[in-house]
C-alpha cells in the first residue's frame, strides 16, 4: 500500500466561508490566522499554529460521501480541539 502525502492550501477571509471538495482519505488540520497577511514565507507573521487533534477522514459510505464541518473559531461546546505547534512545523 502506498503511503501518500497531500497538502491543500486555503485562504478564508475572517467573517467568510470556504466550500471545497478533497480527495478521499484521512487529513491533519493544521491552521495560522491573524489581521494582516504578511506573504507567503512568513504567513500572518504568527510563531505558532494550530493542529487538529482528531483527523478528518473523508470517505464513501452507504449514504454516499462522509465529510466535515469545520469552525475556526471556538464555539461552546464545540468538538473539534486543537493544540498549538511551532509556526515550523506547520
Amino acid at each position: 500500500m502506498q503511503d501518500w502525502a497531500f497538502t491543500l492550501l486555503f485562504y478564508v477571509r475572517g467573517g467568510q466561508s470556504l466550500e471545497t471538495t478533497v480527495p478521499l482519505g484521512t487529513y491533519t488540520l493544521k491552521y495560522v490566522a491573524g489581521k494582516t497577511w504578511c506573504g507567503q514565507s512568513q504567513l500572518f507573521g504568527n510563531t505558532r499554529a494550530e493542529k487538529g487533534r482528531t483527523l478528518l477522514t473523508f470517505d464513501r459510505s452507504s449514504d454516499g460521501l462522509d465529510g466535515h464541518t469545520v469552525t475556526l473559531y471556538a464555539l461552546p461546546h464545540g468538538n473539534f480541539q486543537t493544540d498549538v505547534i511551532p509556526r515550523d512545523q506547520f
